[in-house]
């Protein structure tokens, strides 16, 4: 049992001990390093079993002495070995969502966020005898001996939790010592498994919040000690290398991570401060998704080679556009992926780079420096490229820059925040571009969302009612249509979905639709004609993909742009 000045406290509340006991004890402890627990039994001052029952008595927590047989095996994996013989822990049973497992110091928070992060569980905690805990993990684990670096050692000396007054040395050091390091990491590693692609670490008024965005929605997974919040985010901070001892002003970092199989995965970090201290939000940058392909991202054929097309076209101008958190980006890097060759000089200008690509020069913007989109621009076409790519079009000098490129034996590739695709062009206009520029400029215009998919392990067919087909405009004479859904199953995290399916709406840029734009007709009328020549709407293409049992109508009411 790991005796801490809360539980010296208690001992000497509930006369277990008195102080001059503790002093005597303490003064040992200090001299020879010996366990606290063992020095007290030494000096015949008490005993281990007196004490646990005193602190289990004084919390609430049951003492047990466990056997062999009061452990369920398939509860066993659920806690590493590492972990195990680290916090001096054994899992007992699980009931439901909660996992009961035997501590010698129950106490201790960082242990229990620690496992409940990584079983996925709630933690019930029971009091024994470390020396009970420690022939339990004999027997299930091995007596094999573990190697542990210098950060494992210092777990045993406590969780220093300090103010937002301290001075940045103490914040630099807690943030850097073994239990925080381990939680971050843990965190870290399970947001990767589960396929997240943000993490948001928010303080609240009793608590600190972890969520994980999965599949385009946040998922609360657990609520950690509010004692906690300054060392997970100075130690976030450490990581990605910005102003520890900054707490009020927002900061932006980075920091990059190579998984034991050679994935590597980026991390862009931003803090910012809210009146229940610093918050911080992690994006998740896997590496391998660079390499995406056209026929992954969810479009129909036709959409694919009409894009392939116009792609591999000398010049002109793609725009993908939709709301943020799209996937803008990444049918982006995935367009680059078809068309780039040796053959072909490549940059990007993007803000940040989020995918590292092969044979392509990658430009971050930074406007401390004065590089803007419009700078950048300007000095990559001095640059002799075939195909640009611009992050975003923000502000009227890139987007002329942009067009006029396009028009002048370059292909430009881009992104601009519309609702559909055919209000792309006003937009443009509105910005400031004479209309026969983006007329004559413009190749291509993709407007899409992301939707969440039915997990394929577990869904079901059922008969929709009458009501869901209206609502969805589907006007059907043949006999009952059937639709999917999912109950949740161990493949989804009992949720319903995995992965994410685009649905788009492409309009390519013919003479008909280039009038239009010029004699300034209505987004309606240039969608209209867009349909006339074999466009599929975005509410088309969903449609379709839920009588393919790929999504759900419920989802598709809620994301697609009605018609």
């Amino acid at each position: 049992m790991i005796i801490d000045r809360n539980i010296e406290s208690v001992l000497i509340q509930e006369r277990i001990l008195t102080k001059d006991q503790l002093g005597r004890a303490l003064a040992e402890h200090k001299r020879t390093r010996e366990n606290l627990t063992n020095i007290i039994e030494r000096l015949g001052f008490s005993t281990e079993d007196e004490m646990i029952k005193c602190i289990s008595k004084h919390y609430e927590i049951p003492y047990e002495e466990i056997t062999e047989e009061y452990v369920r095996p398939e509860v066993i994996e659920m806690i590493k070995p590492e972990l195990a013989r680290k916090f001096k822990t054994i899992p007992i049973n699980l009931i439901a969502n909660q996992l009961t497992v035997a501590m010698s110091d129950p106490l201790n928070l960082i242990a229990l966020d620690t496992f409940s992060f990584a079983s996925g569980k709630k933690i019930k905690p029971i009091i024994c005898k470390e020396s009970t805990i420690n022939r339990l993990i004999d027997h299930f684990f091995g007596k094999e001996k573990e190697v542990y670096d210098s950060l494992e050692d210092s777990v045993d000396e406590g969780f220093y939790y300090y103010s937002s007054e301290e001075k940045s040395e103490q914040v630099e050091a807690d943030a850097n010592a073994a239990p925080v390091v381990r939680l971050v990491n843990i965190i870290i590693s399970k947001a990767i498994k589960m396929r997240a692609s943000d993490i948001h670490i928010e303080g609240n008024k009793k608590n600190v919040s972890v969520r994980f965005r999965i599949d385009g929605v946040l998922r609360e997974m657990n609520s950690l000690s509010k004692k906690m919040q300054p060392s997970l985010i100075a130690r976030i901070k450490v990581m990605s290398r910005i102003d520890i001892a900054e707490r009020v002003r927002p900061q932006d970092g980075r920091f990059f991570i190579t998984m034991n199989d050679g994935k590597e995965v980026d991390f862009r970090v931003s803090t910012y401060s809210t009146i229940y201290g610093e918050s911080a939000v992690i994006r998740l940058l896997d590496q391998s998704k660079s390499e995406v392909k056209l026929s992954n991202l969810g479009l129909n054929r036709k959409e694919m080679e009409n894009i392939l097309t116009v792609s591999n076209r000398n010049s002109g101008m793609v725009i993908v556009c939709g709301p943020t958190g799209s996937g803008k980006t990444t049918t982006l890097y995935a367009v680059l992926n078809e068309i780039n060759s040796v053959e072909k000089k490549i940059i990007t200008i993007e803000d940040p780079v989020e995918y590292r690509l092969s044979m392509v020069n990658q430009i971050p913007i930074n406007p401390r420096r004065g590089l803007m989109f419009d700078t950048v621009l300007r000095a990559a076409l001095r640059q002799d490229p075939d195909i640009i790519l611009v992050g975003e079009i923000r502000d009227i000098e890139t987007a002329r820059i942009a067009v006029q490129a396009s028009l002048t034996g370059h292909l430009l590739l881009s992104t601009l925040h519309t609702t559909t695709p055919a209000e792309a062009f006003g937009r443009l206009v509105e910005m400031g571009i004479e209309r026969y520029y983006v007329s004559d400029g413009i190749s291509m215009v993709i407007g899409q969302r992301l939707i969440r998919t039915i997990c394929q392990n577990c869904k079901e067919p059922y008969n929709p009612s009458m009501d869901e087909l209206i609502g969805l405009g589907i006007k059907s004479d043949k006999e009952e249509m059937v639709f999917f859904r999912s109950s949740g199953c161990e493949r989804c995290d009992y949720v319903g979905y995995k992965g994410v399916t685009g649905i788009f709406e492409v309009i390519e840029v013919n003479d008909d639709i280039r009038e239009m734009i010029s004699t300034n007709r209505t987004p309606n009328e240039i969608k209209m004609e867009a349909r006339r020549h074999g466009m599929v709407t975005m509410w088309e293409n969903a449609i379709t993909k839920i009588v393919e049992g790929k999504i759900t109508s419920k989802d598709v009411m809620m994301i697609i742009p009605r018609e």
